[in-house]
Formats: C-alpha cells, structure tokens, sequence
C-alpha cells in the first residue's frame, strides 16, 4: 500500500525532511507556496480539491463552485499535477453536477482525474466507475458516511476493482489497523509527536 503524507501544509519547518518522502497528498485549500518543490520532489503527488473544505470554513450560503472549479483547474495545468482528486461534493450541488464538474475538470486539463465514490452514488455507479477509470478513491470514510462497523466491507470493494485493474485510495481513512484493508493508496496525517516517526516510515526506500 502506497502512504500519502498528508497536512504538511503547517509543517514547513519540516520542509527538508519532508522533500524525502515518496508520497504526499495535499489539499488545494491548504496549499502553500513553499510546498510547490514538493509536487516535484516526491514520487507521486495526490491533489485534493479542498471543494468541501472550502465550503465549510467560508461557511457560505451560496458558494460559486464555477469559480472555484476555474481556480482548481488553473492550478493543476500551472503545476502541471497529474493526479488529482474531482470536486465529491454531491450532498451540497447532486451527482449529476459534480459529473458535469468532472467532464469540464477533465476536458481543461486534458487528464483524467480521480473520481470519488461514495456510497448515495450506488452499487452500480461503483463498478462503472471501476470500469472507466484505472483509479478512483472511496470518500465518507473521514466523516462517517461509512461507518467502522461497515468497514468490512471495503476490502470487498477493493477486489471489485482489482478485478478490472483499477487501483482505490482510501480518501481520509487513517485507522490504526489500516494494514488490514487493501486499498492501494491511503494517508498517513503528518501532526504531533508523530511528525518524525512517520517522516522516517516514508523515506526509508529512497
């Protein structure tokens, strides 16, 4: 399983020992300008559209994703990010706009993006997503859409896509016990007193 580091926006006194590490996944919202390097020091790097973030803190009554979407897709193109997250906002705008999202998303940056299934989306539009993508990431693990007594069954989920060579990141899921799900990619969130222990997890095959 590939780890992401993730948070390393407020971490930029660890700017050198992060540079190390062979994964790191940041959000958009968060994104600073001294971890520009980063996108291109480190092996992959995963963007998270922040859409959701971004909804929460500004608190706002009636946000202008259209906007947003222009800025996100302005950045991946100005850093030239080739993995990067859709805009999973579906409780706030439906499904049917964030597809609409993930086509203009798609056809501006002239790449795929990683679409992020969640469980109102169904059954079917799971394997349809496995089918059409070669990755996509499972979402509501962070905020309890699925809840832990549920989480056995994400392994499941992830044979449907290995079945159909699609790799799945586990979006925001960081038990204690994540080396027993078989996802292909998850986050380890870079904080407190684990800052180096994690940061040496994450550099030993360089």
């Amino acid at each position: 399983m590939k780890l992401f580091l993730a948070s390393t926006s407020s971490r930029r006194f660890l700017a050198n020992e992060i540079k190390e590490s062979l994964f790191i996944l940041e959000s958009y919202f968060y994104f600073k300008d001294w971890q520009v390097p980063l996108i291109y020091s480190c092996k992959d790097f995963l963007l998270d559209s922040g859409a959701f973030t971004f909804l929460n803190s500004k608190r706002l009554k009636n946000p202008d994703f259209n906007i947003y979407l222009k800025n996100y897709i302005n950045f991946i193109n100005k850093y030239d990010i080739k993995l990067f997250f859709e805009l999973d906002i579906d409780k706030v705008v439906g499904y049917k706009r964030v597809i609409e999202y993930r086509k203009r998303l798609e056809y501006e940056t002239g790449k795929r993006c990683i679409p992020v299934w969640h469980r109102t989306r169904g059954k079917d539009e799971y394997y349809k997503l496995c089918e059409e993508y070669d990755y996509i990431a499972v979402g509501g693990l962070a905020i309890k859409e699925i809840q832990k007594k549920e989480h056995r069954f994400l392994n499941s989920l992830c044979k449907i896509a290995k079945e159909r060579n699609c790799k799945v990141h586990g979006l925001g899921f960081t038990p204690t016990n994540l080396k027993n799900y078989k996802f292909y990619s998850a986050i380890v969130l870079l904080g407190g007193q684990v800052d180096l222990r994690w940061l040496i997890l994450l550099m030993e095959k360089r």
